[in-house]
């Protein structure tokens, strides 16, 4: 899709897109949604689009800013209530 359009697809779009194209249809148009930007999904979409072609796309400055903040990684019991707990603590 990226050869093709020069559009950058992120990974669950590009899925949309290629059940779109397989879909037989002889439809003249076809609407298929983004869902999210390629910036979030940077290790698939260099797996799709290759090293050098990801070297030349330049995530959106808001996307970029992510990376310097400090990552909040909580786990959990598989217990409802005990998630529940928690969701009231940190909304409190």
């Amino acid at each position: 899709y990226h050869k093709r359009f020069g559009y950058v697809l992120d990974p669950h779009s590009a899925i949309g897109v290629a059940a779109a194209t397989k879909t037989g249809t002889d439809a003249k148009y076809m609407v298929s949604l983004a869902c999210a930007h390629w910036g979030k999904f940077p290790a698939a979409v260099e797996r799709a689009v290759g090293k050098e072609a990801m070297d030349d796309l330049v995530p959106p400055e808001q996307l970029a800013e992510l990376d310097e903040l400090s990552q909040r990684k909580y786990v959990l019991e598989n217990d409802k209530d005990v998630i529940k707990d928690f969701i009231v603590k940190k909304l409190a």
